[in-house]
């Protein structure tokens, strides 16, 4: 249930004012897709507060880039960039091994990579959107929960959006097929999908004391999120967010506090949003809220199971 908690923090709060109330040295935490945006801000404000963030980036040599540019405005040295596909099957597995072998803790996964509005394109038989959102992550989550087990008060927080609203899951036409393809549906029903990724994640790993939380960050026109989009897409969103848009400081807080927060923990399967409890609501709005379909865990568990059978295994991570 999308019970309230206690927060001094608002839409406008940024992630610097979240993280500046927190020493996280000795901490381990990945950001993917922290190359640029939303991403690149979260790992700024985290390192800066003393953890070890890695980032990763499908590209390593800008990745090392961005490592040396946060360095620098941080005055920290305790960013590592670690090439990740979210795309690619064989790419997850290898940074998951990469990751399991080397460190023997893991506080906080922050699944923050994403694409959004792209063209139609499969991606090992399954629509781009899905593949990249939903089960790149949900792989990942799954091939490093051997590490946030043994994480005392570990958190996955993944990544959602308001476009939730626009679409459930259709089981009968994942690849959007039955009708006319428009790439926002696809993304909507992509960022139900990771809404319901973190309620699975919730059901499995809250008995090992892993808070699982997805994030609604706001809608951001800075992140490049929207370059695969055209002007008419882009048009309508600024439209629907007239007024509530934030920058990538503010963006980013959410993130930041579930990430953190004390008042969280062990209140996993809650969706956030403006850094506070997103309140249930029954129709879209395209505003604020969360939708039923993107809470339930029969949902959840239905779409888990297919995921299993498009990767062809069983990810039993109970």
């Amino acid at each position: 249930m999308q019970l309230p908690v206690e927060t001094p923090y608002n839409a406008k709060t940024t992630a610097q004012e979240v993280a500046s109330h927190y020493d996280l040295t000795g901490k381990i935490m990945i950001v993917t897709g922290a190359n640029t945006g939303l991403g690149k801000e979260t790992a700024r404000v985290l390192g800066g507060s003393g953890a070890t963030v890695i980032l990763t980036v499908r590209d390593k040599q800008v990745g090392l880039q961005v490592a040396q540019e946060l360095s620098t405005s941080t005055g920290k040295d305790n960013f590592i960039v670690e090439e990740l596909d979210l795309s690619s099957k064989p790419s997850i597995r290898a940074f998951a091994a990469r990751i399991n072998e080397r460190y023997t803790q893991l506080d906080v996964l922050i699944s923050n990579a994403g694409i959004m509005g792209v063209p139609k394109k499969l991606i090992d038989g399954l629509e781009s959107q899905m593949a990249v959102n939903y089960l790149g992550h949900m792989l990942l989550s799954a091939l490093l929960s051997p590490l946030l087990k043994k994480t005392q008060n570990a958190r996955v927080i993944t990544l959602t959006s308001i476009a939730h609203q626009i679409s459930d899951i259709n089981f009968d036409d994942f690849n959007c097929e039955k009708k006319d393809y428009i790439p926002m549906v696809a993304y909507g029903r992509s960022k139900t999908a990771s809404s319901l990724l973190s309620i699975a994640l919730h059901t499995r790993l809250q008995k090992y004391g892993v808070t699982c939380l997805a994030v609604h960050p706001g809608v951001i026109h800075e992140t490049g999120l929207t370059r695969s989009m055209d002007e008419k897409g882009i048009a309508q969103i600024a439209a629907v967010a007239e007024g509530t848009d934030k920058t990538i400081a503010s963006g980013a807080a959410t993130s930041v506090w579930a990430a953190l927060s004390e008042e969280l923990q062990d209140k996993g399967g809650l969706y956030l949003e403006d850094c506070k409890v997103a309140e249930l609501v029954e129709k879209p709005n395209f505003v604020s809220g969360v939708l039923p379909h993107a809470l339930s865990v029969e949902i959840a568990d239905q779409l888990w199971a297919q995921a299993e059978q498009w990767l062809g295994e069983r990810l039993d991570i109970e």
